[in-house]
């Protein structure tokens, strides 16, 4: 890009030394008097994101950013499940979706969709974001586009969200295939493969013993 359009790239970059906003005007093409609000440092359980209205589509579209900074990171690892209007959830995803929910209500519109969109981290947070708009707050009109986006939320839910989230996967992406629970379990493959055999046959020894078996192979 600095190659063939150096002075483009001289300006873009300009541009993000001196403001973000700017930038963003510069590379996406979208005008000041269309960001409605965004936030651009990320804090712990508040990422960053883009509010934005399409005139053309008569649309608002909401933009949040994917794991970049420490702060994201913390919102990726604090993987308590909260139980929320029902349903059980990331704890750190949930945290930020119910941070930019507060920030989007102002600007909804009666009649007008709602796209949100975003990646890995920034993808749940959509998708649950799409999910408090639509059955917490009322507003049907909210959709989300997802890419990569981790296991964050019960069946129940993910089953409900399959009618307004729409998501995309890259075939080779190990962050979608993960989950509290497929994390754990691979933990404890790791643990089990690096047992000796006597580590082995004492943790099976036990299993018998509390289904009152005897552990003797002549008994069996």
């Amino acid at each position: 890009y600095g190659i063939v359009m150096p002075a483009r790239a001289f300006f873009t970059r300009a541009c993000c030394l001196l403001s973000r906003h700017a930038a963003f005007e510069e590379m996406s093409g979208i005008s000041r008097e269309d960001i409605l609000d965004a936030e651009v440092v990320a804090e712990a359980f508040q990422p960053v994101y883009w509010i934005l209205r399409d005139r053309r589509l008569k649309s608002l579209v909401i933009a949040v950013r994917g794991t970049f900074s420490m702060s994201d990171i913390i919102s990726d690892v604090y993987a308590s499940q909260t139980e929320h209007e029902g349903h059980v959830l990331h704890g750190g995803i949930l945290h930020g979706a119910r941070w930019i929910y507060d920030k989007v209500l102002p600007h909804l519109r009666e009649g007008e969709h709602v796209v949100i969109t975003g990646h890995s981290l920034g993808g749940a947070i959509a998708a649950v974001l799409a999910w408090l708009l639509r059955d917490v707050a009322g507003f049907t009109n909210a959709f989300a586009v997802v890419f990569g986006v981790p296991q964050v939320v019960d069946e129940s839910l993910a089953k409900k969200m399959q009618r307004y989230v729409v998501g995309f996967i890259h075939g080779y992406d190990l962050v979608p295939q993960l989950s509290q629970k497929s994390v754990q379990d691979f933990t404890e493959e790791i643990k089990d493969a690096a047992q000796t055999p006597e580590e082995r046959l004492a943790k099976l020894e036990r299993v018998l013993q509390d289904f009152a078996l005897p552990s003797s192979p002549e008994r069996l």
